[in-house]
């Protein structure tokens, strides 16, 4: 992003985050090269400062190392690391120059032998983490309308993720049967698929099953079953059907109205979209007179009674609409293609049509957690890049409540890209926002926005229905910063001290709406909740990637107690959310969103642990 574009991201933040000019030439020394529109204003120095100013510089040796006038025979560990020459001086010169603590190996420390594993051992460990994997998916696996799943064919491999002294290039063709890894990137395959991860926990655990053949759990949550019509993505791009009349997939007036309300009170909270006073308008029309709707009207129409009905109850649907719920969610879903097919998205593409589809994939994600949904998301960015949602509007020459409805939608897509981490194992999936110049939506209701307006008001301080869509947001930009600082390790490793504060610096921001919020109003109970259950999530996942960074040797330093006491504390927090009677109408979000990342720690610490 621009300068000037990051200047109207800090202008329209509603609780400021920390933002001076003086750090920007600290900045400068570390993030050059991955500073995006997801970087926050302004990260600290990059090493700790006495109280004169001075740099702070120590050196350790580990133990064993005998006196300080030994001979040191190894490089230190970040200069091992970087690949550059050490001049072996405690502290050496190079990370004197950096401001890094200067670390040196123990003397006769021995290289890493790999445990004698036995029979028992492989079997125990596979049996646990097939049984974790399937918990963590089980919210889809059990729904009615969709079949449990079948676990892949064994003929699936992965392979050695161990950090090999001469690495191949990833580019380089795998041979055989067998998946490859360099570092922390991994091939698995299956048949004449594959899936490529490169996130650091979840390639953690796929090391802890590539010695074995029987990887049945990791291919049942990373290569499901193609989800059955009518949570099948592939429809979207249907071809048009001139004989379908899309008002005969209407139900009666009076259901539909019923949908609406039930999209209202249940799942704008969640999956803050539309904006509500121009979507009644445009819904009403549509219900009223159908066969003069626009195919945009006819799209987003079809988008919420899709969505709508598959969070109700089956009875829920036979009472409103007169027939079974399967029935029809296929007859929406069928309605919705057809209405995309005929505004011709993929060369027409319009912010309503856009609309309509980021309503379609919340209802999707609730049992199809397959990476259908992320190619899709990345489908609609291309779509909305195509008619200029990645430049702020009032570069543009559009009205105010225009380019506010573009900004809504824009961030939206990229906060869902954001979680392909945790869903795909792909550590910094997107490269949209890298050149968007988009200000940050303000905290405003809907009824502070109409088309005739002259200027935005000045953002609400209160909870809106946007605050917790604006925290999500907020924690894609932070999990996409840090990201990229990882991403760039080798070439500019980052302190500790510096993650921390960049999560410090998104705490703060959530702070500034949950202040404001009544934990005793369900709506305003789900924002507090979510907000403190996302952030702590960010916090413990990026502290075990960094932890993971500074000692790729250290399996033991990766899988703590207090990292598996975290992550059993997000996971009960999640629990509760579950099981809060005030938050019950907005389970079907939690139940969309499984916790892999948390699960997989929990394991991968049992794992460590069985090793002593």
């Amino acid at each position: 992003m621009s300068d000037k574009s990051s200047s109207q991201l800090g202008d329209t933040d509603p609780v400021g985050m920390a933002s001076t000019s003086a750090p920007e030439a600290q900045r400068s020394s570390h993030l050059d090269a991955t500073d995006t529109p997801f970087s926050a204003p302004s990260p600290p120095p990059t090493a700790a400062r006495e109280s004169n100013g001075g740099p702070v510089i120590r050196s350790r040796v580990g133990s064993g190392n005998g006196g300080p006038g030994r001979k040191i025979e190894r490089s230190c560990q970040l200069c091992h690391r970087r690949k550059i020459r050490c001049d072996k001086k405690q502290p050496c010169s190079s990370c004197v120059r950096g401001g890094f603590q200067c670390y040196y190996p123990p003397i006769g420390q021995p290289v890493r032998r790999v445990r004698k594993t036995t029979i028992a051992d492989v079997a125990s460990r596979i049996s646990d983490l097939e049984k974790t994997l399937v918990a963590g998916a089980s919210q889809q696996h059990q729904a009615a309308f969709r079949p449990s799943p079948t676990p892949g064919s064994t003929s699936g491999f992965v392979s050695d993720h161990s950090m090999a002294a001469n690495p191949r290039p990833l580019a380089e063709p795998a041979s055989g049967p067998h998946g490859k890894a360099v570092g922390d990137e991994v091939l698995v395959r299956k048949g004449a698929t594959s899936q490529y991860f490169d996130e650091v926990l979840i390639s953690r655990v796929i090391e802890e099953v590539s010695e074995v053949k029987d990887t049945l759990a990791l291919f049942a949550v990373y290569f499901p079953q193609a989800a059955p019509s009518p949570f099948n993505p592939m429809g979207i791009l249907s071809a048009l059907d001139l004989k379908q009349n899309l008002a005969d997939l209407l139900p009666p007036k009076s259901g539909a109205i019923e949908l609406w309300r039930n999209y209202v009170d249940n799942i704008e909270v969640c999956n803050k979209v539309l904006h509500r006073p121009t979507a009644e308008i445009l819904i009403y029309t549509a219900i009223d007179d159908p066969d003069n709707a626009s195919p945009e009207a006819m799209a987003v129409m079809f988008a919420v009674f899709f969505v709508s009905t598959v969070i109700l109850e089956p009875s829920t649907v036979q009472r409103l609409i007169g027939e079974d719920k399967m029935t029809c969610v296929h007859r929406f879903k069928t309605g919705l293609e057809q209405a995309f097919a005929k505004a011709d998205f993929l060369e027409h593409p319009s912010v309503k049509l856009l609309e309509a589809f980021a309503v379609y994939m919340a209802a999707l994600r609730i049992h199809n957690p397959g990476r259908g949904l992320w190619t899709l998301n990345g489908l609609a960015i291309r779509a909305a890049q195509s008619i200029g949602l990645h430049r702020d509007g009032t570069m543009l020459g559009l009205s105010p409540f225009e380019s506010e409805i573009r900004r809504r939608i824009w961030w939206h897509l990229l906060g869902r890209d954001g979680r392909a981490g945790e869903d795909y194992g792909i550590q910094n999936p997107t490269s949209f926002n890298l050149h968007a110049g988009v200000s940050f939506p303000s905290n405003l209701e809907d009824s502070d926005l109409y088309p005739e307006m002259e200027g935005l008001p000045p953002p609400r301080r209160g909870w809106t229905q946007l605050t917790i869509g604006l925290i999500n947001i907020q924690g894609a930009r932070t999990w996409h910063r840090l990201s990229a600082m990882a991403s760039s390790w080798s070439d500019r490793p980052t302190p500790e001290s510096v993650r921390a504060q960049i999560v410090q610096e998104l705490r703060d921001y959530a702070e500034g709406f949950l202040r404001h919020c009544n934990p005793v109003v369900p709506q305003q109970r789900q924002t507090i909740l979510v907000s403190n259950f996302i952030i702590r999530k960010i916090d413990l996942v990026t502290r075990q990637q960094w932890l993971h960074l500074e000692h790729p040797e250290a399996r033991e330093s990766f899988a703590t107690e207090e990292n598996l006491e975290e992550a059993l504390g997000i996971l009960d927090a999640g629990m509760s959310l579950a099981s809060d009677e005030l938050l019950r109408p907005y389970r079907w979000s939690m139940g969309a969103y499984p916790q892999y990342h948390m699960l997989l720690g929990a394991q991968y610490r049992k794992g460590v642990g069985s090793d002593r």
